[in-house]
């Protein structure tokens, strides 16, 4: 005899970052020693709290 289950519906709560970097400095022109600043955020877009999370911004030398 064949017996049929339904199958277990197993839910799981994960975190899923998004990030936009915006310059927040007046537009224009930028020249090279001028300083400008730019504005990073995080957003979860997931189900679970986002812990312990680190950004790091690399700027190239050139």
């Amino acid at each position: 005899m064949r017996t049929t289950t339904d199958p277990a519906e197993i839910t799981i709560d994960i975190f899923d970052l998004a990030l936009s970097k915006v310059l927040s400095s007046p537009l224009g022109n930028i020249y090279p020693g001028d300083n400008v600043t730019f504005t990073l955020n995080v957003y979860n877009q997931g189900t679970a709290d986002a812990q312990n999370i680190q950004i790091t911004d690399y700027i190239p030398s050139d």
